[in-house]
């Protein structure tokens, strides 16, 4: 038997479809929606703005397909990860995309929040190393996991947590040892 649910599924969707114009933004569900703070505001912030993301866009519930059942009758696929050709955009004035940017392009500059724990074990294996950047009087010394170790460990407990069905590419991780949002920075 799991833990209890903090949230009543149906009355999540009830919320979210007070909500659902301002969740959407072309189509897709849209992360930095201020609506997530309202909604959890009127939950008393009993699941926290990004969890509510998490939830509707991993299509817990089913409420993702509920969401767009409503706003979007006549769509039929509900993959946030499919293989689709690229569309092309034309070039209007309220158009901010160039004419070669595909849609897809446009959603990998979002950013996506996880939080995610990381055992001791598993940090263990990373090794963080430290490396300076920079020249002359603008060097700076950074601590970063150590580059060809971490990605497949990251990679792993990302895919234990949230089962997200997409892959990740990634640049760096910057280690924050004092900061109190967050230790691991991640750019993928």
């Amino acid at each position: 038997m799991g833990r209890k649910l903090l949230v009543n599924p149906v009355e999540l969707e009830k919320k979210l479809l007070m909500y659902v114009k301002t969740l959407f933004i072309n189509g897709k569900l849209h992360y930095r929606s201020l609506a997530w703070t309202e909604i959890s505001n009127e939950m008393n912030n009993v699941v926290k703005p990004y969890s509510l993301y998490l939830i509707v866009s991993q299509n817990l519930f089913n409420i993702l397909n509920n969401l767009k059942k409503n706003f979007f009758p006549l769509e039929t696929s509900y993959d946030d990860c499919e293989n689709s050709n690229p569309k092309y955009e034309s070039n209007t004035e309220s158009s901010t995309t160039s004419d070669y940017e595909t849609d897809s392009d446009s959603e990998l500059k979002k950013n996506i929040v996880l939080d995610l724990d990381i055992p001791y074990d598993t940090y263990f294996k990373m090794k963080p190393i430290n490396v300076q950047y920079g020249k002359g009087n603008k060097e700076r010394n950074d601590r970063v996991l150590k580059p060809g170790t971490w990605t497949d460990l990251i990679f792993e407990e990302i895919y234990k947590k949230f089962k997200l069905p997409c892959s990740f590419i990634f640049k760096r991780c910057k280690i924050y040892p004092t900061s109190d949002s967050m230790f691991l920075k991640i750019l993928t």
